[in-house]
């Protein structure tokens, strides 16, 4: 009984712990006011965005540029493809966004 309200104060912060870590705001969100069409192309079945479609709204140096003081790297600045990174290998639209880098590297 002397420990039950600490328990009771832990599991609660444990429980609520994903919802203060969820992004406000989805990928999906941010794009709310766009038609489908305006990203993804395709004749009968629409495709994934390339980087191409990307870019049309976000150019790579801007976005590389103000996300450089994120932490040790910048997301935005691959060794391998520089700023033209292709952004659906992060940023998913229907899934949960994920650090693609950190499937190989460890910073």
């Amino acid at each position: 009984m002397r420990y039950a309200l600490p328990l009771a104060a832990c599991l609660t912060l444990l429980l609520a712990a994903p919802v203060w870590a969820a992004p406000e705001r989805t990928l999906r969100d941010a794009h709310a006011g766009l038609a489908c069409s305006e990203c993804h192309t395709g004749r009968k079945a629409p495709v994934q965005p390339g980087a191409m479609s990307c870019a049309k709204c976000h150019d790579p140096a801007d976005v590389a540029r103000s996300t450089a003081g994120r932490g040790r790297k910048n997301p935005h600045v691959s060794p391998h493809w520089g700023t033209e990174a292709p952004c659906w290998t992060c940023h998913k639209e229907h899934a949960e966004d994920g650090n693609y880098c950190l499937l190989c590297h460890a910073w």
